[in-house]
């Protein structure tokens, strides 16, 4: 669990020097508007909805606005995205247009049982952020 709460913290650090200290044409229209930004579920199971909610509230905070992720799963369900990470350039378009938001995440995460041919089975835990 310390991983993906190291990983969060990475992302989410990466992702506010990007957003709040670009270029001063970037924080010119951001003092003017905030952004808004959605999290949609990474994966369709239960270790992609833990991460990806923990993600979300680890990124709010006042110059990001959060869609409701409710709202945003209904929008990406509505243009029939179901969770893939390769999208063509219109799907992903289509898929921003739905969600309303000026950025939008998408990822994988999942724990999965691993089985070596030597030693003892054991759990191996990924998340990837795009």
């Amino acid at each position: 669990m310390w991983t993906y709460r190291l990983l969060l913290i990475s992302i989410s650090l990466w992702i506010w020097l990007a957003f709040v200290h670009g270029d001063s044409a970037a924080q010119t229209e951001t003092s003017q508007r905030p952004l808004t930004v959605a999290v949609l579920d990474f994966a369709g199971n239960r270790s992609g909805r833990l991460v990806s909610d923990l993600f979300a509230s680890k990124l709010a905070s006042p110059a990001l606005v959060m869609i409701d992720r409710d709202l945003a799963r209904t929008a990406a369900r509505g243009t029939g995205y179901e969770g893939s990470l390769n999208m063509s350039l219109s799907e992903a378009r289509d898929l921003g247009a739905a969600v309303g938001c000026d950025f939008y995440i998408v990822g994988d995460a999942q724990t999965l049982r691993r089985s070596p041919s030597t030693g003892a089975p054991y759990f191996e835990s990924y998340a990837s952020i795009l």
